[in-house]
């Protein structure tokens, strides 16, 4: 089953079926036009809604099917990981892939947590966007 996190619906078995894993390449970035909000809170986890951003994220995956999850970050990043921990909360198991430097844009994250994705086909979804 594949899940369209737009419409909230199932999509028919001729599509295209990512399973496994999703990379969220964009815990890393500090959210300038959030700031003061971001100064000491990463994008991800601002509330909206009574669940931080990301969390709508885990939510949609575990429905779809997903378990395993690889989180890359940079801003902040231990609190991601205090905050969202080893996925239990959310029915999934969350693996954490953090950069260096500030930030590696969206194929460096990618690329440094590719050897926790494996060979099989992933999804990638920024963390901080509904």
């Amino acid at each position: 089953m594949l899940f369209d996190f737009l419409t909230g619906k199932i999509l028919p078995d001729h599509f295209l079926k990512l399973k496994h894993y999703e990379s969220n390449d964009t815990c890393s970035w500090r959210g300038e036009r959030m700031r003061p909000l971001t100064d000491t809170c990463p994008k991800p986890l601002l509330n909206v809604g009574g669940l931080p951003l990301i969390g709508h994220h885990l939510q949609r995956l575990q429905l779809a099917g997903f378990r395993d999850v690889v989180i890359n970050h940079a801003w902040l990043g231990n609190k991601i990981e205090a905050s969202l921990g080893d996925g239990h909360e959310y029915g999934i198991n969350i693996t954490y892939s953090p950069e260096t430097n500030g930030g590696l844009e969206t194929a460096g994250g990618i690329a440094t947590a590719l050897p926790l994705l494996g060979d099989k086909p992933f999804l990638v979804i920024n963390g901080d966007v509904l």
